[in-house]
């Protein structure tokens, strides 16, 4: 996982948030799909397991970034 840069941009009278970092980045490379969870490899590393866990990652490349699909098995 990344450190990301969080912040307000724009005027008091219309400002939204917006977020830049490594993170971000491979969010909206890993984003599409209908009905389907991506992660990265550093998300699917700090996951935690245990026995009898009823999720399991599909190694997937999308958007030429390599991630994991999460399925329940």
């Amino acid at each position: 996982m990344s450190k990301a840069l969080i912040s307000l941009v724009g005027d008091d009278h219309d400002s939204q948030p917006k977020a830049i970092g490594e993170c971000v980045w491979e969010a909206t490379k890993l984003s599409g799909g209908t009905n389907t969870v991506h992660v990265s490899q550093a998300l699917k590393g700090a996951w935690p397991s245990s026995k009898g866990g009823r999720l399991s990652f599909v190694k997937t490349t999308m958007k030429s970034v390599e991630g994991y699909r999460v399925a329940v098995t």
